[in-house]
């Protein structure tokens, strides 16, 4: 899969998430563009099932910055439709280190300036892909990416509720 990308590991992302004390998550894509939508898919599939928040970002993930450095967040995901010559609904982790490199989603403002300025702001950063197999205008994802819409959602909320406390303040 490259440099950029690192395959999806439980252990990493519970290791991500000790000491986090207040996470959200960033559901990042367009539903009209097919499987673009699937950050989308995976943050209204964990909304009210674990102990985070779920921001429904779409196309604008820099509208909710403010609220996410004035909220005391400690740790952000961002999920969002990634191009990592893998196949069709591979889940991995994109080292934002490399971010600037590339441009990896179909969105306005870069990834890397959001995480940057989130790091900036003592907030640890993970971003989370899935390889689209079909993102022109549509609606609906294609089976492979739906199937991994579904088993990435479960295994992020049994981290969550593994990892964190039941009684995390919710914005």
């Amino acid at each position: 899969m490259g440099e950029l990308v690192l395959r999806f590991s439980y252990d990493e992302l519970k290791s991500f998430l000790t000491g986090a004390r207040k996470v959200s998550i960033l559901a990042v894509g367009n539903l009209l563009r097919g499987d673009d939508g699937v950050g989308i898919v995976v943050g209204n599939m964990i909304r009210n099932s674990a102990p985070v928040d779920v921001y429904i970002c779409e196309t604008t993930p820099e509208n909710y910055l403010y609220r996410i450095v004035s909220g005391n967040y400690t740790h952000v995901i961002i999920i969002d439709s990634a191009m990592a010559n893998a196949s069709p609904g591979d889940v991995f982790f994109i080292d934002h280190n490399k971010l600037v490199e590339t441009t990896i989603s179909t969105h306005g403002i870069p990834l890397s300036l959001i995480v940057e300025f989130l790091e900036m702001n003592n907030i640890r950063v993970l971003v989370i892909g899935i390889q689209p197999e079909d993102t022109s205008i549509r609606e609906g994802l294609s089976e492979a990416v739906r199937r991994a819409a579904v088993n990435l959602s479960q295994v992020l909320i049994k981290a969550f509720n593994e990892v964190l406390s039941k009684d995390q303040i919710s914005s």
